[in-house]
């Protein structure tokens, strides 16, 4: 049995996508761009971490955790609250996930756990202000 982690990092990398629009998001590997000629942006970073319960007397169960990290870049000079402006909307389509009840038929089951900030700091010598969050994830494959 293969575990479908592209396909799971990329159920959490689309949520931030959408919720940020029309703010252009960026993934890990992808081709660079210059960032310092872009008014705003994001980074999505999903992050494994264990990814398997062992079974005393069966197979092991691919219950996968990590975390999700989101950086937001805004032009200095326009208020620390654009980068909360950006910022909402994906932590509450995040938070979404936890909503339904998961269905036997879902192959994967996808789950954050507690916000941890935003939080914002000045970038010396860069054009951005820099606003950042993280969360846990959780997320069960059903073969």
């Amino acid at each position: 049995m293969t575990v479908p982690l592209q396909q799971i990092r990329g159920i959490y990398e689309r949520i931030v996508i959408d919720a940020a629009d029309p703010v252009p998001v960026y993934a890990e590997n992808q081709t660079a761009v210059d960032f310092e000629a872009l008014d705003e942006y994001c980074f999505v970073r999903v992050n494994f971490g264990l990814i398997q319960e062992p079974v005393i007397g069966a197979q092991a169960q691919w219950h996968i955790r990590g975390s999700i990290v989101c950086e937001i870049f805004t032009r200095k000079g326009i208020g620390p609250g654009r980068g909360m402006q950006i910022a909402g909307p994906i932590i509450e389509a995040l938070s979404a996930l936890n909503g339904p009840i998961s269905q036997a038929t879902e192959e994967i089951v996808a789950r954050v756990g507690p916000v941890t900030g935003p939080t914002q700091a000045q970038l010396q010598d860069r054009a951005h202000h820099y606003t950042r969050f993280s969360m846990p994830l959780a997320a069960r494959h059903r073969p």
